[in-house]
């Protein structure tokens, strides 16, 4: 099947001994943590298929890791292009979400380490001039965002019509700062962007990061970041994911499960917090230098497919403020199986489908953040005055109903006379005869 032979090429990327370093698969914390190396493979077990092993060893060849490369060097091209579609469309029902938006109309500002113009899949989809990518990053976000599909490749964005802004926020070592997120975030916002994608996690945040965040909001952009950071190896939450107007984005893998074991904490114990899951392991985009494809994991991938979600709602629907497509985005995510407050996976996993079909957030007027999403009315609750007097006043109606029918054939008979002394009323009853009057009739 088209998805397994996928993982399994990323899973040998993600494998592959460290001698192989140049396949080593990296979790794209960005920040101010370096790449983290997966550990080295286990030895294959004595009934592993010798086929296996021989596919696994080509994957890794074809699949890169993003963003690794030796010290001073830039990220080397990838030579091979996978044709299969990628595991993460039918698993986001991608297909089906094209049927109703592919983004067009929409502009997602990638602020990562550079998107290099000169991949054809992305060069299409790029307003203004990209740069260098010396480590990869923002090539490989634009093309989970929108890569245009090219032939003998498997791969396109979530938003394939929509258009990215290279908005360079990373030094050449691929570490990034607060004061360098917020003045991304704020070009981004400057240059119109109805999404800005934030590639870079950090743990500290500062008043200028904050404030960026909220004037983003205020111009309509919708800001989605990472959920968590590798600081030396632990996870910490991430900034500016923490800001009550930002989408904060875990990951998780093939299964669907969440790639951390347990939530990422802060140093007075605080948890992470989690909005939404999306793919982020185990995932397959281009890089610079060429058409090749790369793999790469972490908050920040899985980022990337909600910033493409965001941008095909707002082309879908352009009358939703960036608020209301926050709340519509959490509010028909897939819920978590561990149902409200699971920490690891916050709303649910990110439902393209869902977001597009639901139907919008009750008022625009008095929208606030982090607001509950009102869908369609249900039942609701019994209200027991309005009930009894709805069964009186039908019990009244037929009341009513069955004495008008017997007042007026008899009133009729009459002609519509009162009744004589004697004379049967119209709502008395029949007179009962004797039995033998009966029986003589």
């Amino acid at each position: 099947m088209t998805v397994r032979m996928w993982t399994r090429a990323a899973l040998a990327a993600r494998c592959r001994p460290v001698a192989v370093a140049a396949t080593a698969c990296v979790v794209m914390a960005g920040g101010s943590a370096a790449p983290a190396l997966a550990s080295p493979a286990p030895d294959p077990s004595p009934g592993a298929s010798t086929e296996a092993e021989a596919e696994a060893e080509a994957g890794a060849e074809a699949l890169p890791a993003i963003g690794v490369a030796p010290d001073g060097e830039c990220v080397a091209a990838s030579s091979t292009v996978v044709e299969q579609e990628p595991w993460t469309a039918p698993l986001l029902d991608l297909p089906r979400a094209w049927d109703l938006s592919e983004g067009a109309g929409t502009t997602v500002a990638i602020l990562s380490s550079g998107i290099d113009p000169d991949v054809a899949a992305v060069s299409r989809a790029l307003a203004g001039s990209g740069g260098q990518d010396c480590r990869g990053y923002g090539t490989f976000l634009a093309g989970l965002v929108a890569a245009r599909a090219q032939g003998g490749s498997g791969l396109t964005g979530v938003a394939p019509a929509a258009r990215v802004i290279d908005v360079p926020v990373m030094n050449a070592a691929g570490r990034a700062t607060a004061d360098s997120i917020a003045s991304g975030i704020e070009t981004a916002a400057g240059e119109g962007a109805g999404v800005v994608l934030v590639g870079a996690a950090i743990a500290e945040s500062s008043r200028g990061l904050e404030a960026a965040v909220s004037a983003a909001s205020e111009a309509d952009a919708l800001v989605v970041a990472p959920a968590t950071v590798a600081i030396d190896g632990t996870s910490v939450p991430a900034a500016p994911g923490s800001h009550p107007a930002a989408v904060s984005v875990a990951a998780v893998g093939v299964e669907g499960a969440p790639v951390a074991s347990s939530p990422a904490l802060d140093a007075d114990g605080g948890t992470a917090r989690v909005d939404l899951t999306a793919p982020g392991d185990l995932v397959v985009s281009v890089g610079p230098g060429g058409d090749g494809h790369f793999v790469g994991s972490g908050d920040v991938v899985a980022a990337g497919f909600v910033a493409g979600t965001a941008a095909l709602l707002r082309s879908y629907d352009p009358a939703l403020s960036a608020p209301e497509v926050r709340e519509r985005l959490l509010a028909t995510a897939y819920p978590s199986p561990n149902g409200a407050g699971d920490t690891l996976r916050g709303s649910g996993r990110v439902d393209p489908v869902g977001a597009l079909t639901s139907a919008p957030a009750v008022s625009g007027e008095d929208a606030s953040l982090g607001s509950a999403f009102v869908p369609d009315p249900g039942p609701g609750a019994v209200s027991w005055p309005s009930t009894l007097a709805v069964v009186g006043g039908a019990a009244a109606l037929i009341l009513t109903t069955v004495a008008l029918g017997v007042l007026i054939p008899r009133g009729r008979k009459r002609a519509w006379r009162a009744a004589r002394r004697g004379e049967r009323r119209a709502l008395d009853p029949e007179p009962r005869r004797p039995a033998w009057m009966a029986s003589k009739s």
